[in-house]
């Protein structure tokens, strides 16, 4: 695609190229503040405005869930 590539700023690190969460899929890696990432492991909910993923930290142990806005933007890892 040929639209321009959004990005969002990310304490500790700086601009980094982002998607919306909606385009996030089982297998990606997301970025945090400071460099922290998730795995996105299962999707567990999905409403007409936000999604409900199920997340493993790859900075620890932890298997949570994070529920995002369908529009807002992740940075991704690759």
């Amino acid at each position: 695609n040929n639209k321009t590539m959004q990005t969002i700023h990310l304490q500790g690190i700086g601009e980094k190229p982002a998607i919306p969460a909606k385009e996030l899929k089982i297998g990606d890696v997301t970025i945090w503040n400071y460099g922290f990432t998730e795995t996105i492991i299962g999707i567990l909910k999905q409403t007409t405005k936000s999604i409900v993923f199920q997340i493993k930290s790859n900075n620890t142990d932890y298997i949570g869930q994070r529920r995002l806005y369908k529009n807002r933007l992740v940075a991704k890892v690759n």
